[in-house]
């Protein structure tokens, strides 16, 4: 090694490879990895080994299971990720892997655990990003949204729109806001569906609507 350079690029290599072969080791020093990955990140020599071990933690982040003396640990990882979430300051590439990295380490909460960490977590990313700006930030939001209060369903059912009865002469209409698309269905006897489609996925729900009805009870 006869660089600066160099050598930041032996370490952040070794440490790659220890995440893979000894992760109980890598993960009792987590929080100071992350905070030296994050600065590695801002400077131009080191970025590229950086990415390196920021891949590599983003693929074996299932392997370090938060235990319940490693909360503030774990927080503290969030807003360092959460950083480099950033799109002025951060390259594409970087933000990618970063949210990969944040959501991989969030759903090692246990699911009843989610929503306390779901607020700390949002709050660092909006006091980190700004979020009109970076949509992968909004995706990492709605993402986290769906694992901490959601059964998080891959696949939806549509028995119900498929009904050729309610929804089979349904009119239809789409709007964009952001990265968000909504559509909305009315069919027969005011039953309409309402489908919001995001990058993280779907959610649709079914509804009737129906006019205010006063029920005159004779007297008895």
């Amino acid at each position: 090694v006869t660089s600066r350079r160099e050598l930041d690029a032996v370490c952040l290599y070794t440490l790659a490879t220890a995440a893979v072969v000894a992760p109980d080791a890598v993960r009792a020093h987590f929080t100071l990895i992350v905070a030296v990955l994050y600065q590695s990140l801002l400077d131009s020599d080191r970025q590229e080994a950086a990415l390196v071990v920021l891949h590599v933690l983003a693929h074996h982040g299932d392997a370090w299971a938060p235990s319940a003396n490693m909360t503030d640990q774990f927080l503290q990882v969030f807003k360092h990720l959460s950083r480099c979430l950033h799109p002025k300051r951060n390259a594409a590439v970087v933000q990618s892997l970063s949210s990969l990295c944040l959501v991989r380490l969030f759903l090692n909460f246990p699911v009843d655990r989610r929503k306390a960490f779901y607020r700390d977590t949002v709050d660092y990313i909006f006091t980190a990003v700004p979020i009109h700006s970076s949509s992968t930030a909004q995706v990492v939001i709605d993402l986290l949204a769906r694992t901490a209060f959601t059964e998080c369903v891959t696949l939806r059912s549509r028995y119900a729109t498929s009904d050729p009865y309610l929804f089979g002469d349904a009119d239809e209409e789409h709007w964009g806001l952001g990265n968000t698309l909504f559509t909305i269905r009315s069919g027969r006897f005011g039953w309409i569906e309402v489908l919001v489609r995001r990058a993280t996925g779907e959610v649709a729900w079914i509804m009737q609507l129906q006019n205010k009805v006063d029920f005159i009870l004779p007297n008895v």
